[in-house]
């Protein structure tokens, strides 16, 4: 079943990610700008809601997973060993190959550089990837800290490519929530349910405490998944709820981004989290936005893994960390990198998400052989 709406949703958050990480890459601070007008001002405006897109991923992830999670166990679907392969292989078969392209990358822009930007000087201007504390780290043993989803708990993000500080999240969150649940679940053998305590217990002593409370966003999602599927869904998926919400958010997502507000983030989430019931409840149709919104979506996860140390090459190696003052030439620039990125995205995409079905039937049959008698 496509859900063509959460599609468009993931889509425009990771292209939201884009351009703004490209922005600060290319353009002057804002409150550099010498000529300052309705047209500079609204690019910066849409061009700074990056973090908050972030924030989106993580309530869609919950509402679609956590969503997942129930059914299986309400239908006696579940199985850890089905759940276990189906998220590996959806995370590491884009992370593998992110991973590898960040060092090839970081090589040829700290080649071209003389290693400026990779030794955290701009990181000022970006927010992200390397700073002066913490410079790229493309050792071993970062390399296998983000193999395994430590970055940002015991190892540094890898190499340039500061954005994957989220995906540790995401993968912690797929581990404690099946735990959690399990545990609480009445048709979970005591044994097991014990077991699913103890590792909870154990998840949640070893991480950060900041992993913790962003798991509250994702579970925001998960929340809204449950309603969707009470008696108060007709409730949920109405036009005022759902209106009502979609204004809310934008209120809080203008009002953080001009004024700062205290805990914007959870804000931001439960007012998305209010839209979801809705915006699942369209499940396909033949309007002209739903192939882009497909197309869009099911690339979203290689873009956000893809981009950073792609264009940190362009600014760091090529451009020689020049910055522009925001006009033509400069926006020529910008316009001419974005459609680059998404080609180099679209080609990685090609060569490797695109076949995660293929690769986890793969791998299922090979689990399968090996557990038959000889």
């Amino acid at each position: 079943m496509r859900l063509d709406k959460l599609d468009l949703v993931r889509g425009v958050a990771a292209l939201a990610v884009l351009f703004g990480h490209l922005r600060a890459f290319l353009f002057v601070e804002h409150s550099a700008v010498a000529q300052r007008n309705v047209v500079t001002d609204a690019f910066y405006g849409l061009t700074g809601f990056g973090h908050q897109a972030v924030v989106i991923f993580f309530v869609l992830s919950g509402f679609l997973i956590g969503g997942a999670v129930q059914e299986r166990f309400a239908t006696n679907r579940w199985s850890f060993g089905d759940y276990a392969l189906r998220r590996m292989t959806r995370l590491w078969l884009v992370l593998l190959p992110a991973l590898a392209l960040t060092l090839g990358w970081d090589l040829a822009g700290g080649a071209l550089s003389g290693g400026a930007g990779y030794d955290g000087r701009y990181y000022e201007r970006i927010h992200s990837g390397p700073s002066a504390a913490e410079p790229a780290d493309s050792g071993v043993p970062a390399l296998l800290g983000n193999v395994f989803f430590l970055q940002t708990i015991v190892v540094r993000t890898f190499g340039s490519n500061g954005p994957l500080w989220s995906l540790a999240n995401e993968f912690w969150y797929y581990l404690m929530f099946p735990l959690g649940f399990a545990a609480c679940h009445p048709t979970t053998p005591a044994r097991l349910r014990m077991l699913c305590l103890v590792l909870l217990a154990a998840a949640g002593a070893f991480l950060p405490v900041g992993f913790l409370l962003g798991g509250s966003l994702w579970l925001a999602g998960y929340a809204a998944s449950v309603v969707a599927r009470s008696r108060f869904a007709p409730l949920a998926r109405s036009a005022p709820v759902f209106w009502g919400a979609l204004l809310a958010l934008g209120g809080v997502l203008l009002w953080n981004r001009w004024r700062g507000l205290e805990g914007a983030d959870y804000w931001i989430a439960l007012a998305f989290a209010a839209t979801l019931p809705r915006l699942a409840a369209d499940t396909g149709g033949s309007d002209w936005w739903r192939g882009p919104a497909r197309y869009f979506g099911n690339t979203s996860y290689t873009l956000y893994l893809f981009h950073f140390p792609f264009l940190a090459f362009l600014s760091f190696g090529v451009l020689q960390g020049r910055q522009w003052q925001p006009g033509a030439a400069g926006f020529a620039v910008y316009a001419g990198i974005v459609a680059l990125t998404l080609a180099g995205s679209h080609l990685v995409w090609w060569l490797f998400e695109r076949r995660t079905e293929e690769v986890r039937r793969a791998v299922n049959g090979w689990l399968t052989a090996r557990r038959q008698p000889a």
